[in-house]
């Protein structure tokens, strides 16, 4: 089972001035789902160029983002003098570890920004230990583990995997192997997953699990990004202090439309309140990509009488019955029956975020969309799941009709 090098890093050098700063992460995800003729390529395009000009118009106030500029960079300088402690208030610090760390694991020096790429690139930092490094007379720095496999059995408690890398350095290519084994579980090998990651699986004990453990509680301290905050270990670049921070969070099902999300807006208190609504603006916008428009109060009536009985297993003839009973000023001609089904799957997909689905219909059929596809990124396969290839999905295309 096979395991591709690391994905490329991203260094951060901070915002440009006045733009609001979003994690590639939270950026807006594309859509699927939609049917062809939903809307123009006119329309497209226009709401493009209108999208544009929202964003570069939704700045932050340059004073404030003055203010957050430098603040970083104080931070960043207090950081340098962060020690075991948990200080950096001490004339004399103790032990600053980040100065301890570049010491021990990249010479004595901050990273170039391209050293510091090659550096998350290579998959043996996310698997050797600094001993491992030494034993093998390879550079932390500098070096390129241009292949990364593992392979070994997998019970629910003993776990034995071999790591297997192709390594260059110094005009060097040398094959490298370690193994790892355990009795109690994965759980001893891997880096626990959580949110504030969400890069390659990381072994205990290697080079870039002591990088995490550091970032992780410096992040803490300054409340920084764990990847801003890597790149600050590496590089020295200081960490962007955000005004407003917005973070998505997904739901586990499957959806086609982000209205089902929920979006965290972490806000420094001095900010202004029209600048919180600007950046939101802004950011809601790319996220739905259109308009936020309010979905009429007789379809929440729609969608709240119909669901309730589709899940109880009625047919859309006898909804639309009860329906004209219920609302005779909204009444749908019997002959309408597929306008109805029609109209609920419009304000549904609106509302809940994905196609209704009540199980096999046993009346006439709504009108039909194409599938929601996901699209899974071809990234390395995580080592807790050797079996998952990485395999990307794709729905397949509609009909055309004759």
């Amino acid at each position: 089972m096979g395991r591709s090098r690391a994905p490329k890093a991203v260094v951060s050098t901070g915002p440009k001035n006045g733009e609001v700063p979003i994690a590639p992460e939270l950026r807006p995800p594309e859509r699927h789902g939609l049917k062809s003729g939903e809307r123009s390529r006119a329309y497209r395009e226009r709401r493009k160029t209108e999208r544009a000009e929202s964003s570069a118009g939704s700045r932050v106030d340059p004073r404030e983002q003055r203010r957050a500029d430098v603040l970083s960079r104080e931070l960043a300088r207090l950081a340098m003098r962060f020690d075991a402690n948990d200080r950096d208030d001490l004339d004399v610090p103790s032990q600053p570890l980040v100065r301890n760390f570049r010491e021990v694991y990249l010479g004595g020096r901050p990273l170039s920004a391209l050293e510091a790429s090659q550096f998350r690139e290579s998959a043996a930092v996310y698997v050797l230990r600094l001993s491992e490094f030494r034993k093998f007379d390879i550079s932390v720095v500098g070096h390129d583990a241009v292949k990364h496999r593992f392979e070994g059995p997998i019970t629910s408690k003993a776990v034995t995997l071999v790591f297997k890398f192709t390594v260059r350095w110094a005009g060097k290519t040398e094959p490298v192997a370690v193994t790892r084994v355990t009795k109690t579980g994965l759980g001893e090998i891997l880096v626990p997953d959580s949110p504030d990651w969400s890069g390659p699986s990381v072994v205990v004990d290697s080079v870039f699990d002591e990088l995490l453990r550091l970032s992780r509680r410096l992040a803490r301290h300054y409340l920084w990004r764990v990847d801003d905050t890597i790149t600050f270990v590496l590089t020295g670049a200081p960490p962007p202090t955000q005004c407003v921070r917005i973070r998505r969070e997904l739901p586990n099902r499957e959806t086609i439309l982000p209205e089902h999300e929920r979006l965290q807006l972490s806000i420094l208190p001095w900010v202004s309140a029209d600048t919180v609504k600007r950046v939101y603006r802004d950011y809601q916008q790319r996220l739905l990509d259109r308009d936020n428009r309010a979905p009429r109060l007789d379809r929440l009536d729609l969608l709240d009488f119909v669901a309730e009985r589709r899940h109880r297993g009625k047919t859309w003839r006898q909804i639309l019955v009860a329906w004209n009973k219920a609302y005779p000023a909204r009444a749908y001609e019997l002959s309408d029956v597929r306008n109805f089904p029609r109209d609920f799957g419009q304000v549904y997909k609106l509302v809940v975020g994905a196609e209704p689905n009540f199980g096999p219909s046993r009346g006439p059929r709504a009108a039909r969309s194409r599938p929601a596809s996901r699209t899974v990124p071809k990234l390395i396969p995580d080592l807790r799941h050797p079996t998952d290839g990485g395999k990307t999905t794709n729905a397949g295309r509609p009909r055309k009709r004759r």
